[in-house]
């Protein structure tokens, strides 16, 4: 069962298997170890070593988006409209509904 979190991260189930019989279970778990460590846990070379790394790291960041996808996004939403019409126009239309806002 906690073998899913690395392998959700594209990791194989060789890899998840030998992190796993030396309880590492998430990326956070495997980010964690020297490089030295990680050589000895999964017996790999050091460039096929960086190659998982990448992948687990890559896991782990969020998706990149542009502005023009934001703009897109914002645009799609519904906005509250506030009793301001000067702040409406500054918020390019209100608040947004779904989300947070101070």
């Amino acid at each position: 069962m906690s073998n899913k979190k690395l392998r959700r991260a594209g990791l194989s189930k060789d890899i998840t298997e030998r992190l796993a019989v030396n309880n590492v279970f998430t990326c956070k778990d495997f980010l964690s170890k020297n490089n030295l460590e990680l050589l000895k846990l999964l017996g790999l070379g050091y460039y096929s070593l960086q190659n998982v790394v990448k992948t687990c790291c890559k896991a782990c960041v969020p998706e990149s988006i542009t502005a023009l996808e934001l703009l897109a996004r914002r645009k799609s939403k519904n906005f509250f409209e506030t009793t301001l019409p000067d702040l409406d126009k500054v918020l390019h239309g209100g608040i947004p509904m779904g989300t947070v806002t101070e």
